[in-house]
């Protein structure tokens, strides 16, 4: 501060800044003393929140030098001109969170407030936010810039839509402050009336400071009663003088930083943002209930309604083998080696234990049209000679005969208009018949040489023989929802408060991008492993999926992308301005995951070049992985599975490291 002079709080130089072809601080000069009430007056749009925002460290000068007393984000005490206050919290939890914040304790924090409270005039300490008028609300914000007693005041309109009384009590304790105190006070405001009692004034427009010094000494050079006839004298003059000044190119130069930086990380700032984080809990039990029950509701509706066959499918038979008693089979057909086995009957019992519903017709005509009207989903037809042609063909050591073949054939009918119940029956039809068959070769080994199928599945290596489609799925949707419910409630809870200004201000209170980051991870975390257990327990326990004895590595390998699915959540933030775009963009993001992760089909039944899009994806690896875990195929130094982890590493980085540039390059508000 030797330049500027001892008794210099805050010096200005030439300060320029320009957003795209927007000039918003032309040349600005200001010269703030010791213990002193600096007003900037101004329009709307002069440059006066921008001026505060490059004070406070939150925008960089394209040129222009800045010297500041304080040094320390600690010692400055900021409010800004929006109400960046948490709507759900009482007046103590703000309290108590920005003084953790700023490192007091708990005794002095409740000794500021109840000051601050009563000279604000405002309720009690457990009163909340979104109970209270906007003037209540303006007067909290307030009191969190005063609340640990900073050196230097930075207030943005602080007393827009106050009561005249309440006014003059907070520019009475300023002045009190500034005088006993020797705190310096920034202040905008649009009240000129007001603002004469300021010990400077700086008139401010289109970015440019027009005048500065004492509001009576001003008055008096332009032999003027009120400040508005000063400001009007000056804005025509300058009028005049603008047709005159050309948009000369800003030449940028290296700024170097006039605050310290707070440090990468104090645990005593994480543990503020976390109690803030825990105050917000409380407040909002409802969508915490939420957010921990979701996993148990879409885990227990993808169970039940996905992966499992049909059941109760009607199928229309007709059968001109047994046309006794109106062509109805007995309750329980035999099995012989003879013409009177009546093997159409055992088949169709076979059948019905698969849970299809047989409709007997006496005419393939009409079966057929019922077929037709979608009353049926297929048609079985038996021949007369079914049971003797079918036994000739099994039984009989020479070639048989057409005849015989087309004798012993089922002729299906079936609708394939729907491709899942088509292949059902399929195998419903194809695998009574195997049944029917084994059971007559058993009965009939004494008049053949093997009592064998050509095939013969032996116990599967992984898995299980009879696996079902939802088996094969539970560990992509556990896959799935691990990476996207972290996801959509980090974008939710970042946005909320990046959105609304709350982060900003932390930030300006010292809290570091790193400590917000922990904080964070630290939080989501604690709801990651709730909903990791309600999951495990919903898939694998109470709907009996396989899973192997490598349940360790299944929920590491879980936790790791929930991880990763928070930090794509940390970076979908950093790169949005409102809930609107990020939920296009987490939605958007879903479905190609979706259908390019192998979830509903393997990766080798893609076009060839998808493949390769495939495997660079977050959690193909991982669905692979897991499915491989869950179904003990492979361990844990298998390159499927270990690669599944790098490849997790990978992308939490890079997703870290990209939104830390994003927040570093273009700030909290994003692109």
């Amino acid at each position: 501060m030797d330049e500027a002079g001892e008794d210099t709080s805050v010096l200005v130089k030439n300060a320029c800044k320009k957003y795209s072809n927007n000039l918003v601080l032309h040349g600005v000069n200001i010269h703030v003393k010791e213990g002193t009430i600096y007003s900037l007056l101004g329009p709307s749009g002069c440059g006066k929140t921008t001026l505060l925002s490059v004070l406070v460290g939150r925008v960089k000068l394209d040129m222009g030098t800045i010297h500041m007393s304080v040094r320390d984000k600690e010692e400055i005490g900021y409010m800004p001109q929006a109400l960046t206050l948490y709507q759900e919290f009482s007046i103590k939890e703000h309290m108590t969170f920005y003084g953790n914040l700023y490192s007091m304790d708990s005794a002095l924090i409740k000794e500021r407030t109840n000051l601050l409270l009563k000279l604000l005039d405002l309720p009690s300490r457990e009163c909340v936010i979104s109970k209270m008028s906007g003037g209540q609300q303006r007067r909290i914000s307030l009191c969190i810039a005063l609340l640990h007693n900073p050196r230097l005041l930075i207030l943005d309109e602080p007393t827009v839509g106050l009561d005249i009384i309440l006014c003059h009590n907070i520019w009475q304790y300023l002045f009190k402050i500034s005088e006993d105190e020797k705190k310096t006070i920034i202040i905008t405001t649009h009240y000129f009336e007001e603002a004469r009692h300021s010990h400077t004034i700086g008139l401010m427009r289109y970015g440019r400071i027009l005048a500065e010094d004492e509001p009576n000494h001003l008055m008096e050079v332009q032999n003027c009663e009120t400040l508005e006839q000063v400001f009007l004298i000056l804005c025509t003059e300058d009028e005049l003088r603008e047709k005159e000044i050309h948009d000369k190119e800003l030449i940028k130069t290296k700024q170097t930083p006039h605050l310290n930086e707070s440090g990468i990380l104090n645990f005593t700032r994480i543990y503020a943002f976390m109690l803030k984080n825990l105050f917000w809990m409380k407040r909002n039990i409802p969508m915490m209930l939420f957010t921990l029950v979701l996993p148990i509701v879409q885990c227990t509706l993808i169970s039940v309604t996905v992966g499992e066959d049909p059941a109760g499918l009607k199928v229309g038979v007709v059968n001109d083998e047994f046309l006794e008693e109106n062509g109805i089979c007995p309750s329980e057909p035999h099995i012989s080696c003879t013409s009177n086995a009546t093997m159409s009957c055992q088949y169709l019992r076979k059948l019905l234990g698969k849970s299809l519903q047989i409709v007997d017709y006496s005419n393939l005509d009409f079966a057929q049209q019922d077929l037709q009207k979608n009353n049926v989903w297929g048609v079985l037809y038996f021949n007369n000679n079914f049971t003797e042609c079918l036994l000739k063909r099994l039984l009989l050591k020479v070639i048989p005969s057409d005849d015989v073949i087309y004798g012993s054939e089922i002729k299906v009918w079936l609708d394939s208009s729907n491709q899942v119940i088509r292949e059902v029956l399929q195998k419903h039809i194809t695998g009574a018949l195997v049944e029917v068959t084994s059971d007559v070769l058993k009965k009939c080994s004494s008049s053949i040489r093997s009592t064998h199928t050509l095939i013969s599945y032996q116990k599967p290596v992984y898995g299980v023989m009879d696996q079902s489609f939802r088996q094969f799925m539970t560990p992509a949707n556990a896959v799935l929802f691990e990476f996207f419910l972290p996801l959509m409630f980090t974008v939710g809870a970042m946005l909320t408060e990046k959105t609304s200004g709350l982060l900003e201000r932390c930030v300006i209170a010292g809290l570091s991008l790193m400590e917000i980051g922990v904080g964070h991870i630290i939080l989501q975390m604690l709801i990651l492993i709730i909903q990791t257990a309600f999951l495990m327990i919903v898939l694998f326990c109470i709907f009996d999926n396989p899973l192997s004895e490598n349940l360790t590595f299944c929920l590491i390998l879980l936790l790791c992308v929930g991880i990763c699915g928070m930090f794509y959540g940390l970076f979908i933030a950093a790169i949005c301005r409102s809930f609107t775009t990020a939920s296009f963009l987490a939605i958007g993001s879903y479905f190609p995951l979706f259908m390019l992760s192998g979830v509903l089909w393997p990766v080798e039944g893609m076009h060839y070049i998808l493949r390769y899009a495939s495997r660079m994806l977050p959690i193909t690896s991982s669905i692979e992985s897991f499915r491989a875990l869950s179904f003990g195929s492979r361990q844990p130094a298998h390159p499927i599975v270990y690669g599944a982890f790098i490849s997790l590493s990978l992308w939490s980085t890079s997703l870290c490291v990209s939104t830390y540039l994003v927040v570093k390059h273009y700030g909290l508000k994003g692109q």
